[in-house]
């Protein structure tokens, strides 16, 4: 869980939180566990998260991705002390990232300047970009999605599987993107006239979209 951020002011300074909740022992009561400070210096919103063992990967608009080491944080540290790396998508002419996702070993990152990046973090201390993919340059890539090992009849009726993404995009529409090798990720459709402000693959072939007030259904049973 991420929290909004403090902006300056004479007893709280300039910083967002990531909060970790036990949910197994009470889950209509979740009990705080664990908490880290971050994007200071910064005016940054921590905001999505994505999970992988004992990290925590948070996109942090207009910072980067921010990695939080789960167990530091759960002990008595000094602000600061449980951050474990970061990727500056910002230093690195990427702008803000938007939303993230893991699967394999990487995380998968759209930003305001249209792209989809994937970072190893093999080494969490040291995201390291291993490919990106231009979708909409110069409008924002913004939410993405991903399944591993979607298995699917193409058009001719073979049976296929592949790793795959769905990034909605500034311009009104999604991205469907094979991630199988995530060094090179290759457009394999396009959808357009879904303005879609989140979207999440379900494994019976379809991508539920929200689009302002409707929620949208696409078939994806052959992407």
């Amino acid at each position: 869980l991420t929290e909004w951020i403090y902006w300056n002011c004479a007893d709280c300074g300039n910083f967002g939180y990531v909060s970790f909740y036990d949910v197994k022992s009470d889950p209509a009561k979740p009990a705080l566990v664990g908490r880290e400070r971050l994007a200071e210096q910064f005016t940054g919103v921590p905001y999505h998260v994505a999970i992988a063992g004992d990290y925590a990967y948070v996109q942090t608009t207009a910072v980067g991705i921010q990695v939080v080491n789960i167990e530091k944080s759960k002990g008595t540290h000094q602000p600061g002390e449980a951050i474990a790396g970061y990727y500056d998508t910002m230093g690195a002419g990427y702008l803000s990232p938007n939303d993230i996702a893991f699967l394999k070993g990487n995380l998968y990152v759209p930003t305001s300047s249209g792209h989809l990046l994937v970072l190893s973090v093999s080494n969490p201390a040291i995201p390291e970009l291993i490919g990106s993919l231009g979708l909409s340059s110069p409008s924002p890539a913004w939410r993405v999605s991903v399944a591993g090992d979607y298995t699917f009849t193409d058009a001719s009726g073979t049976p296929q599987t592949m790793d795959i993404a769905v990034v909605s995009i500034g311009t009104g529409g999604l991205s469907i993107v094979n991630i199988t090798d995530p060094r090179n990720p290759v457009v394999i459709a396009a959808i357009s006239g879904l303005y879609a402000s989140d979207v999440s693959i379900s494994r019976k072939g379809l991508i539920y979209v929200a689009d302002g007030t409707t929620v949208d259904v696409v078939d994806i049973k052959d992407p």
